[in-house]
């Protein structure tokens, strides 16, 4: 919902750590569907991740 709500005004840039609490693998979905996301629209991300 979060990834929804910043993407809703059509930003040029989006500045995100989404994936703070998620284990691996919903983590993979997330940052497939943002991949898929940026791929599509034109949107540049930046994104953040404390996890290796």
């Amino acid at each position: 919902m979060a990834i929804a709500r910043a993407v809703a005004n059509v930003p040029l840039i989006l500045l995100a750590e989404p994936t703070g609490t998620l284990d691996r693998e919903p983590a993979g979905y997330v940052f497939e569907a943002l991949d898929a996301l940026v791929r599509q629209s034109g949107l540049s991300a930046v994104i953040a991740t404390h996890k290796s």
